[in-house]
């Protein structure tokens, strides 16, 4: 994987000053708008921003103290699933203050959007011209995150560690948008490498794909990689599933049995996760089974069972449940971080590490925009965030974050494939995946 030193790469990026002739301290606003400021506009030529369309202060440096915007279902169906993202945030935001190693202190405020985009859009209208947020951070869900992203460009604003898989995100007209969770192509990737290195001649495959964005972006995601490492292996049986359908998938499941597949790519939603499992062990359906890295949790798999043990699954970030991290310093370190900072978090709720991991991302690119010529500003954000190549400490070691501008926009591209064990109690360590700098089209 990559190494790169973010501020070798981001000097980079600035390096047609040389020919820019001098200005204004780079930064700043002093002397012109932020168009007329050299540093600014190497940077943002980069990512082929147009400054002349920003607000003036996009590069106007930040005050010692900032707001930043989360949106994200804290009522409705989907809050019990995601609420937690915020105590997680806030935690991290919290010890970033209290170590006192940015010149801006950051507070979090968060806004119900229950993760309908419509609401999304009208929470982060409200956190940017009522709140007078400088960025955000945590927005969850593709179709969210797409319902907010011509704000967001409007206003010059940076949108750095969005939980939100879908290959969208990763849009060089929206360079300021950062994605952080597994993307759904990378899953794609390793299922269909798996499925070419376990069946060289073919095999046929079934699919059970949620109706949804993120749904979308598997199905074509599949069908992309089949093509492009040359499987042989064909698609046999489609089924699909509502994301609101809360019963067992009894007839897709005896479609796809009956179809003869012997591997089933799987990407349903939240509790369907172990609805899916289950239902395939009631009827004696045993294929080969990869389930999207959404269901990768201990808690989806020890309410399934025994019908969970060998199903395979895409993990970049740590399970706190799981045996193996249960003595993980790092897990430690977030979990203290969590009891002391945010102390209404759930210590041992997956998706509160991950609102941790999402703010992670805004910070270190804040850290590394504060030691830029840019300076920590909205600008100095959505390059630094461009241009990161870190370790979060909840990630997988052999995982790491990394983005290269709009050659390399898909920051986590490689995770373990790994099978959920019974008898273990959580999953087993399997195959180490690694595509970085093949995922960006």
């Amino acid at each position: 994987m990559s190494k790169r030193t973010p501020l070798v790469a981001l000097a980079a990026t600035l390096a047609t000053l040389a020919i820019a002739g001098c200005g204004a301290a780079p930064g700043s606003t002093e002397g012109g708008s932020s168009s007329d400021n050299p540093a600014a506009a190497a940077a943002a030529q980069g990512l082929g921003i147009d400054l002349a369309a920003c607000p003036g202060d996009v590069t106007t440096v930040f005050g010692p103290q900032e707001k930043v915007g989360l949106t994200l279902p804290l009522t409705g169906g989907p809050a019990s699933a995601f609420a937690t993202l915020g105590p997680g945030a806030l935690a991290a935001f919290e010890q970033a203050n209290a170590t006192a190693d940015l010149p801006t202190k950051f507070e979090l405020v968060q806004k119900d959007d229950q993760f309908q985009p419509d609401k999304t859009l009208a929470a982060a209208q409200g956190l940017i011209q009522q709140d007078g947020v400088v960025g955000f951070s945590g927005v969850t869900g593709t179709a969210n995150a797409l319902a907010i992203r011509d704000l967001l460009k409007e206003d010059c604003i940076p949108a750095l560690g969005l939980p939100a898989g879908g290959t969208v995100i990763n849009d060089p007209a929206y360079p300021g948008i950062v994605q952080t969770t597994v993307p759904f192509t990378l899953d794609a990737r390793v299922w269909v490498e798996d499925v070419n290195r376990r069946f060289p001649d073919g095999t046929g495959i079934a699919t059970f794909i949620g109706n949804t964005e993120s749904g979308k972006d598997y199905t074509a995601d599949i069908a992309k990689w089949m093509e492009r490492t040359g499987s042989k292996s064909r698609i046999v049986a489609t089924e699909s599933i509502e994301a609101t359908d809360a019963a067992a998938p009894s007839s897709a499941i005896t479609t796809m049995r009956n179809s003869g597949a012997q591997v089933l790519f799987a990407a349903p939603t939240g509790a369907q996760c172990v609805s899916m499992m289950t239902e395939m062990a009631n009827q004696g359906w045993k294929p080969i089974t990869y389930l999207t890295t959404n269901c990768a949790s201990t808690a989806f798999f020890s309410a399934a069972g025994p019908a969970g043990e060998g199903v395979l699954t895409v993990q970049a970030f740590k399970d706190v449940n799981s045996p193996r991290f249960k003595n993980d310093p790092d897990v430690q370190a977030v979990r203290a971080a969590m009891e002391k900072y945010s102390p209404s978090a759930d210590p041992d709720n997956t998706t509160a590490y991950g609102g941790f991991t999402y703010a992670s991302v805004f910070l270190e690119a804040a850290r590394e925009a504060a030691k830029s010529d840019l300076g920590l500003s909205r600008l100095g954000l959505i390059v630094a965030g461009r241009h990161l190549d870190f370790h979060p400490p909840m990630f997988i070691d052999g995982v790491d974050f990394t983005t290269d501008g709009l050659e390399d926009m898909v920051p986590v591209e490689a995770g373990e494939l790994n099978p959920w064990s019974v008898a273990e109690g959580g999953f087993v360590q399997g195959t180490l995946y690694d595509f970085e700098g093949q995922l960006t089209d």
